[in-house]
């Protein structure tokens, strides 16, 4: 039996994410290194790297229904919902197994 068609595509959703998601991490992360020498000193670098990746992003989204974007939004956002959610308790049983002397804490 053939798998399902989204089955096929799950790891090139997780590489994806894992490549495009670390750009924006990665440019937050320290934003005033991305900043011309020319910025607006009345704006946060933060706000500036933010409306930078949101200009940039939404060429990339013009094409898109609003629909289409929020759905993506949504998708995006359950993957870390998910992935948060199978680590909370193997991160909980660490801290636990450390208290008692024993184990590694991660996270």
């Amino acid at each position: 039996m053939e798998a399902a068609p989204v089955e096929r595509h799950i790891a090139q959703v997780v590489l994806e994410l894992h490549g495009t998601g670390s750009i924006p991490g990665e440019l937050l992360s320290d934003p005033t290194d991305r900043l011309a020498p020319d910025s607006d000193p009345r704006q946060e670098a933060r706000e500036v790297v933010i409306d930078m990746l949101c200009c940039t992003i939404r060429t990339a989204l013009a094409a898109a229904s609003a629909w289409d974007v929020q759905r993506a939004t949504e998708l995006v956002r359950a993957t870390g919902d998910r992935t948060l959610d199978y680590l909370r308790p193997a991160n909980d049983r660490s801290r636990r197994s450390d208290d008692k002397g024993a184990g590694q804490t991660y996270g």
